[in-house]
């Protein structure tokens, strides 16, 4: 979780020549129409912001490199608090 009401923290682990990270959330119920881009990630974590305490969420993250953009992640799933 987050520091903050509304925030979620997302950690995976790190990629070899990464450019950044393409992070996505999908409000409850998953569907393969919800997903929403966030900004992108430099890094192997970001802080979700904005989000509905209470509220559950599915993340899932692709690691982008000079070749281009990788497969996305299982989605990972949290309560915001």
């Amino acid at each position: 979780t987050g520091d903050g009401d509304g925030e979620l923290d997302a950690s995976w682990n790190s990629v070899q020549n990464v450019k950044s990270y393409t992070v996505e959330i999908c409000e409850d119920p998953l569907t393969p129409t919800g997903w929403k881009a966030i900004k992108p990630a430099p890094n192997s974590k970001t802080t979700i912001t904005g989000l509905t305490s209470g509220k559950k969420y599915w993340v899932r993250v692709a690691a982008v490199t000079a070749a281009g953009q990788g497969t996305f992640s299982d989605p990972a799933t949290k309560y915001a608090p």
